[in-house]
């Protein structure tokens, strides 16, 4: 008996070349499409969640906004956010629907907009398409990254606005456009006090470059009067002008408030600490500062603006009290480019991510922190001095240095041979150099080795 061959065979149709086609054509756009709806859908998830800056702060201002007429509400608004949030709460509080889901959905269209600046610089320093895979992966770990995510998605704080400006900032900084970049750094000032703490990156870069005039930082304060003039002209005193700064600097006299810093490793005594810890933090930019004049090997290239602007917004945080959770934003912003320009340092970025994220989790749900703070202080120092540029005398970044000389010591402490996890970290840390295995690997291994 004849066999019947019931193999049904499909063959691509000219629909599916097609389809295929513009698919493969715009991978990329579908992708970012893809990914964006999946992290406003993700933030929308937590939209409810009311938090105590929502519940005691802005939820109370947006509604003695929406009370007192909108914008002719903000000169009796008492409230130690500039006068530009204001102006956004007072929108809002023209619009429908909830308080909570208005002000998130402001903090995650800025999300996006930040998302893009820091893709484009990626496209910029990686001299690649904007459209291409490092500036889409850039802009994905943007909307993902832990502290990012939690800022906007439950906190509901506005972080992420005046870090968008600083970002456009930087980004205007490696085309050399140095007004724009002084003005969105003043429109940035205008949204947060935070945005002084990359002060000194522009200070260093005016001394290092000698590209751009000492007049540009006129800009700044410039910028800020201009943003105040709408709530003058609506009838909010001048001599208020700086008084959200005021209350803000004067607010919560404590070393630690969240961040787990130097001070963790103190006792919380603000009165007896506070000034040296001040005059602690002025020595240590001041530090860095010195490292970067002095070296004439140090170029201050695109990538080393942002470099630095890492290890500035750091040590900032880090050396100076009072400092909340939220103020190391910028710097999970910065290690995004840094992890593109230095992928085989990844875990340098990741740390600092686990260190912001680990830190909001005991102020939004009263939990105890998963690490201690005292901890988690001594690994972001690390952190921070691996990251400090080398001196014109060494070949490696101080951090390296730091680490190479704390091994001698321990070897003067210990036999050589003795195992320990400590000689891993000196292997890791130190970039596999001669010295580094000289320091992290016992006799043996190291015979073998030349063997």
């Amino acid at each position: 008996m004849k066999k019947v061959n019931l193999t049904l065979k499909l063959s691509p149709t000219k629909l599916d070349k097609r389809f295929l086609d513009f698919f493969q054509k715009h991978l990329n756009l579908i992708f970012l499409i893809i990914i964006t709806i999946l992290a406003i859908y993700s933030r929308n998830s937590f939209r409810g969640y009311l938090s105590g800056d929502m519940l005691y702060s802005i939820q109370p201002w947006t509604a003695h906004l929406k009370n007192n007429g909108g914008f002719l509400g903000i000169p009796s608004l008492q409230s130690n956010y500039t006068v530009f949030y204001q102006y956004i709460l007072a929108f809002i509080s023209y619009l429908p629907a909830n308080t909570i889901a208005k002000v998130k959905i402001v903090n995650w269209i800025f999300d996006v907009f930040a998302a893009v600046i820091v893709g484009l610089i990626i496209a910029k320093l990686t001299k690649r398409s904007k459209f291409s895979c490092l500036p889409i992966l850039g802009y994905t770990i943007s909307l993902f990254v832990p502290g990012m995510f939690i800022n906007s998605a439950l906190w509901g704080q506005c972080d992420i606005i005046h870090n968008f400006f600083i970002l456009l900032s930087f980004y205007f900084l490696i085309d050399e456009s140095y007004p724009k970049a002084f003005i969105f750094y003043g429109l940035a000032l205008s949204v947060k006090l935070q945005a002084t703490f990359l002060l000194p990156v522009l200070v260093i870069l005016y001394f290092k470059t000698r590209k751009f005039s000492i007049f540009n930082f006129l800009f700044i304060p410039l910028v800020y009067l201009v943003c105040y003039i709408p709530a003058l002209l609506l009838g909010k005193p001048f001599s208020q002008l700086f008084q959200a700064f005021g209350w803000q600097i004067a607010d919560n006299p404590r070393m630690v408030l969240g961040l787990p810093n130097l001070y963790a490793l103190l006792p919380d005594d603000y009165e007896l600490f506070s000034v040296g810890a001040y005059i602690l933090t002025a020595i240590v930019i001041g530090t860095i500062a010195y490292l970067v004049l002095s070296d004439k090997k140090i170029i201050m290239t695109p990538y080393k603006k942002f470099e630095l602007g890492l290890i500035i917004s750091i040590a900032v945080v880090f050396f100076l009290p009072k400092m909340h959770e939220r103020y190391m934003f910028t710097s999970d912003l910065f290690a995004i480019i840094y992890l593109f320009m230095k992928p085989k340092r990844f875990y340098i970025p990741v740390i600092i991510w686990l260190i912001n994220a680990m830190s909001h989790l005991p102020y939004l749900f009263g939990t105890l922190p998963w690490i201690d703070h005292r901890v988690v202080a001594l690994i972001l120092l690390f952190t921070l001095l691996f990251l400090i540029p080398p001196h014109r005398n060494t070949a490696s970044p101080f951090g390296h240095f730091f680490v190479v000389n704390l091994f001698n010591y321990y070897q003067n402490l210990y036999q050589r041979d003795s195992p320990s996890a400590f000689r891993w970290l000196a292997l890791c840390h130190c970039g596999g150099s001669a010295r580094a295995r000289a320091l992290a690997l016992p006799k043996r291994h190291q015979s073998t080795q030349q063997a």
